[in-house]
């Protein structure tokens, strides 16, 4: 071995050492503590604990000093361990732990602190306080609280945790009951309720299990939201429509388009259900084209003429909604959404038909006429609205990306009337007379006609909301 080669070996080994004594000291003492230790004992304890952690901090091993920093707290806290301590749990990347250990240091040893220090301590701890949140927890039997594997207080809790943001693994155990275990999804000043349920470990084999990871969620609280989308489809679902789609071909096609906007505001619970009431306004509408054949008297298989129709149907009005919702974290800041709505409506319905009427051989054009065109039918339609998205949030906002259905189950009101005539004047009585474009029959095939019927709709949508 050469020279060099050995005195790297001896110098590994005694930093070795260096390091592991204080340890198994550490766990000497620590074993010591469950011993009734007089208050001189425990005051030379916490100095032995204190002195090794300095010499750990100066060998770079920052996760050994904490350690003896935070057992010499135990026995005896003072300015210099707790001060110590919370720089470790700071450098180690632990804000949470780290600003309770400055509000300690605060809280205790204050007087001890001189405006310089008081003041860098204040706006490291703003900064800190900027990336963590207040969690509640509270849980049907007494236990141990680990965030992250790491124990965090003993239930009930005297106040919140602090937690740092982020994905956080949560458990609660206790002796003779099944642990709770849960993953938050901590953000940045966001407060957050979790209610754990621990169940006796005899009772594990006679009760249905149930995964204890469920999610948890914000704390309840109101949300308001704003909410919008365009509304496209096949039809509006008439009669009309239904005819035309079987013969039809590019834009004579019936296309139902619209908007949707509206208002929702809603309770979050703890577990991530949302009560809902909702109110806003719908406007749809459907246009297409088809013709009517005019028969000759007698024989209905001669067509005398055809009246081209151009429908504009319309649906519009507003609407108020009760409806549940669910929330399910999915990871980073995202949530799954469902939702569920039911809305009452009070609708208006018109069908602007306008069109050309045309003799059989096409030497003859003349404008249509119909009769209470300018109609417009009321009705209270009731629509179910499923919707399924993700939703994002960032403290108190959050945005929600989703494609609902808008069904309409039942049929509308009928137009009255309507019958359809060619706009001119016949020449009366003569020869040809009976084959004149002007002196074709008035036809009935828009009376009856219902303005809307059951249709589906889809309605991608876009939504902000805020939470109070």
């Amino acid at each position: 071995m050469r020279p060099r080669s050995a005195a790297h070996l001896i110098t590994s080994l005694l930093a070795l050492l260096v390091v592991a004594s204080p340890r198994a000291a550490l766990a000497q003492t620590s074993s010591r503590a469950d011993v009734q230790l007089s208050p001189a004992e425990r005051l030379e304890q916490a100095k032995i604990l204190f002195r090794r952690g300095n010499a750990l901090l100066t060998a770079g091993d920052e996760q050994g000093a904490l350690e003896h920093f935070l057992r010499s707290r135990e026995l005896v806290p003072s300015y210099q361990n707790t001060r110590n301590a919370a720089s470790c749990l700071d450098n180690l990347g632990r804000p949470d732990e780290a600003l309770d250990m400055y509000e300690s240091l605060l809280d205790g040893f204050g007087d001890q602190l001189g405006d310089a220090d008081r003041d860098q301590l204040t706006a490291r701890m703003r900064e800190l306080l900027a990336r963590t949140a207040r969690v509640f927890i509270i849980a049907n039997v007494e236990g141990t609280v680990f965030v992250d594997d790491r124990p965090r207080g003993t239930l009930p809790l005297k106040r919140f945790l602090r937690l740092s943001a982020g994905w956080r693994n949560i458990r609660v155990s206790q002796r003779g009951y099944r642990s709770f275990t849960t993953t938050a999804d901590v953000q940045p000043n966001v407060d957050m309720l979790i209610e754990a349920s621990l169940g006796p470990l005899e009772q594990e084999t006679s009760l249905p299990h149930r995964d204890p990871r469920e999610p948890a969620h914000a704390m309840p609280g109101w949300f308001l939201q704003a909410h919008g989308g365009y509304v496209v489809g096949p039809s509006l679902g008439s009669n009309a429509e239904v005819a035309v789609q079987r013969t039809c071909a590019g834009v004579a096609c019936p296309g139902a388009a619209g908007v949707h906007l509206g208002l929702r505001l809603g309770y979050l619970t703890s577990f991530g259900l949302g009560i809902e009431i909702s109110a806003g306004y719908l406007d749809l509408s459907s246009t297409f084209q088809r013709t009517i054949a005019i028969p000759r008297p007698k024989q209905p298989a001669s067509v005398l003429a055809t009246y081209t129709l151009d429908h504009e149907l319309l649906l519009r009005g507003s609407y108020a909604g009760a409806g549940l919702s669910y929330r399910l974290p999915i990871g980073w800041r995202l949530s799954g959404l469902g939702r569920m709505t039911a809305m009452l409506a009070s609708a208006q319905s018109a069908d602007r038909v306008s069109g050309i009427g045309r003799s059989a051989n096409l030497d003859e054009e003349a404008p249509l006429v119909v009769e209470d065109r300018d109609q417009v039918l009321r009705s209270a339609p009731v629509l179910l609205s499923p919707e399924i998205g993700v939703e994002a949030a960032w403290g108190r906002l959050r945005l929600a990306l989703s494609i609902a259905a808008l069904i309409l189950p039942s049929q509308g009101p009928r137009f009255s009337g309507r019958r359809v005539g060619v706009d001119a004047t016949c020449p009366g009585p003569g020869v040809n007379s009976v084959e004149r474009l002007a002196c074709m029959p008035d036809s009935n095939a828009l009376s009856r006609e219902p303005a809307y019927g059951a249709f589906l709709l889809w309605t991608p949508q876009l939504a902000v909301a805020a939470t109070f």
